[in-house]
């Protein structure tokens, strides 16, 4: 699932100061992130439930890590904090790989793709490419059978490219391979830092066995590198 949204009623009461406190966070596998708290004098602490969405970042998406989390510190016993109607939704994905948890699934073309923990990286990990005798590539089959109106998303860098060197994406049909994007040596978005990407596929894409996601590093020395993280395919 992606595009993931909470919304929850919060409250709370007889907080005394500051330092007292009701919070909500969320986990992305390796950092927390606070959503909302709530302290001692603050206007919502008035023993009513109040009301709150958030559109959570790319990293919650497919991610078997996520975790939701609420918490109360308090001096006295007549302190309290509540808590109602959580919802967590999203969009459903067909396939998401967040690498996380390792580099499997994934055919190797060329080379020896790295699974990364430098920079850059969401989370603990990424994927990266380095140049070898060429190229580096790796890509994956996605079944959209019985699926229409696909999406993909994901992240992608690069860095020390030269004119001519590229890293790229691209998706295949069963007959075509079409490309998706391009970060050529000399574009701004070669700078070692990894830039969000979406599309809208066209009808080539449903319902489709044969539907796969690539992605290319053509280089010419052992200091040029790409990156891949949160590839992501879904319904838009």
């Amino acid at each position: 699932m992606s595009d993931i949204q909470v919304s929850f009623f919060l409250g709370a009461s007889s907080l005394d100061s500051s330092s007292e406190q009701i919070s909500v966070w969320w986990y992305d596998g390796a950092n927390w992130y606070e959503l909302k708290t709530m302290r001692g004098g603050d206007a919502d602490c008035d023993g009513q439930l109040h009301y709150y969405f958030y559109s959570l970042p790319a990293a919650a998406d497919d991610n078997p890590n996520f975790k939701l989390w609420v918490g109360i510190w308090t001096s006295g016993a007549d302190d309290y904090g509540y808590l109602d109607d959580v919802v967590i939704s999203g969009t459903p994905s067909l396939f998401g790989d967040n690498f996380e948890s390792g580099f499997s699934g994934w055919t190797t073309v060329w080379g020896t793709p790295a699974w990364y923990t430098g920079t850059p990286k969401n989370g603990t990990h990424s994927i990266e490419l380095a140049n070898s005798d060429g190229c580096e590539e790796f890509r994956r089959t996605v079944s959209t059978s019985g699926y229409s109106n696909i999406q993909v998303d994901f992240f992608m860098g690069a860095s020390s490219l030269e004119s001519g060197e590229f890293v790229s994406a691209w998706w295949y049909d069963g007959s075509t391979w079409y490309e998706l994007v391009r970060i050529s040596g000399g574009d701004g978005e070669c700078d070692g830092t990894l830039h969000f990407f979406s599309f809208d596929l066209p009808s080539g894409a449903n319902n489709n066995p044969y539907f796969m996601i690539d992605f290319t590093l053509s280089a010419g020395d052992s200091s040029d590198y790409g990156y891949v993280d949160d590839v992501v395919v879904k319904l838009q």
